[in-house]
């Protein structure tokens, strides 16, 4: 198994945090990560200073 099925298996369920300056502007869920790196590449046109950060659905 490789890595990326590794993630994509252990991270079923992810939020995809949009970052401007030091406060989250936008907070998205999708049920996988090519979902939401598919957003990141989406929003990076839009938001060109803008942090992404995808990871396991907070709680």
């Amino acid at each position: 198994m490789s890595l990326d099925e590794t993630m994509e298996r252990l991270m079923s369920v992810c939020e995809l945090r949009v970052r401007e300056g030091r406060a989250d502007s936008l907070v998205y869920v999708f049920r996988s990560v090519k979902e939401a790196t598919a957003m990141v590449r989406f929003l990076s046109d839009f938001l060109p200073g803008a942090e992404f950060v995808i990871q396991p659905v907070r709680h």
